[in-house]
């Protein structure tokens, strides 16, 4: 086991070329052909090993760009440099892909290293707390001349390797686990398209619901602590995210929420911007949201919550939204438009069956979630210990 102080401290500039593409127009995008990554790719990449890119230029164009100024080799480092700063991949022998200037830099190593070995430290404190210092207070932004600044401490190469290698087993397990829980996460709506793909029988969310509004209009009265004040961010995944900087008092939340209180049961739509997305409120915690999430109330005679919320997210109705949503840099699906969807309406026992068939699964994910974040925990600590040198 090699003891952390006996490793040289280097900058990354003495280790590598570290440079961002040439530009290419917005123009100059398509729809298919080579992959084009910006930020928010390489963000997913480093996080999940994968991405579903939407982003291509053309053959002709990557071709250029190889001959004339070079293009992500395997064993190089594709580093997040705007926004979320400092996610880190490794280029593969399969991967053919041209990248955004600025957003993202090249780093193109000058000597022996274990390319596995950076990407573990780029997700280290020691890295992160220089990458993420003096960036910026809005968008955060890392600079050329600010990546050749970072400092590690660098072992000698077999160690690099050694480290890797642990790190790589117990960074497997992890992504297994998280590709769990997407699956568990996945399966109410595929039990969803199951059960009620087929159903002919359709009704408008106007004639289901009593009341079909939105959150507040009013400007609140922030507050320090307190309630939380949600946004579009928080509804996701069929939950409600609680997560948030900005709060009401008790006496601000109740004046918010007098007109339509906020009760176990009702129903949250996303309507702008990322629209689509739908959760139950479970009533065990007070909150108040923005008027860019719909609030509906459901007649509980007709129609079972946990039923239309997984229906909101449903392709049918999903298709309705996109072609009815309005504008063009932030689309809106209207209280209006909202009210004339058409849903599938199976027989009430049907869907109570369903209810009770998504719990069972929420209750695994659960479950899968805790385990997940006792997994990560020990895993900090297991790469704490590696960039201490006491692994």
């Amino acid at each position: 086991m090699s003891t952390h102080c006996t490793w040289p401290e280097i900058s990354f500039g003495e280790i590598f070329d570290i440079s961002s593409s040439k530009r290419v127009l917005e123009r100059q995008w398509k729809q298919s052909g080579v992959p084009f990554y910006r930020a928010r790719e390489i963000v997913k990449l480093a996080r999940d090993g994968y991405v579903d890119n939407d982003l291509f230029i053309s053959e002709d164009l990557y071709d250029e760009m190889g001959k004339r100024f070079g293009v992500p080799k395997p064993g190089d480092l594709m580093v997040s440099a705007v926004g979320t700063l400092g996610a880190c991949y490794q280029v593969q022998p399969t991967d053919r892909f041209y990248y955004k200037d600025a957003s993202v830099l090249l780093f193109h190593p000058r000597q022996k290293i274990c390319s596995r070995f950076f990407e573990h430290a780029f997700a280290h404190h020691a890295i992160k707390s220089q990458v993420e210092a003096g960036s910026g207070s809005t968008v955060g932004t890392l600079t050329i001349s600010r990546a050749n600044e970072l400092r590690i401490k660098l072992p000698p190469f077999s160690e690099q390797r050694r480290i890797a290698a642990i790190l790589d087993k117990a960074d497997a397990l992890r992504r297994k686990r998280k590709r769990a829980i997407e699956l568990l996460d996945s399966l109410a709506q595929s039990i969803f398209l199951g059960m009620f793909g087929d159903v002919r029988v359709s009704i408008s969310v106007a004639d289901v619901c009593s009341k079909v509004t939105d959150g507040t209009h009013q400007s609140p009265k922030w507050a320090t602590q307190g309630v939380p004040f949600l946004f579009v961010s928080n509804v996701r995944g069929q939950n409600i995210n609680y997560e948030t900087n900005k709060f009401v008092s008790y006496a601000e939340f109740e004046n918010l929420t007098r007109r339509t209180p906020i009760e176990k049961g009702d129903v949250l739509y996303t309507a702008v911007g990322s629209y689509g997305n739908a959760a139950v409120v479970d009533g065990e915690t007070d909150f108040v949201f923005q008027r860019h999430i719909a609030h509906l109330k459901t007649k509980s005679e007709y129609i079972v919550s946990t039923y239309l919320s997984h229906a909101l997210e449903s392709p049918v109705v999903m298709r309705q939204a996109d072609a009815l949503a309005r504008g063009i840099a932030q689309k809106t699906v209207t209280l209006d438009s909202l009210k004339k969807f058409q849903i599938p309406l199976p027989p009430i026992e049907e869907q109570r069956r369903f209810e009770r068939m998504v719990l069972t699964v929420k209750k695994q994910a659960d479950r899968a979630h805790m385990a997940n974040l006792h997994l990560e925990k020990l895993f900090s600590s297991l790469r704490h210990r590696a960039f201490s040198g006491h692994l």
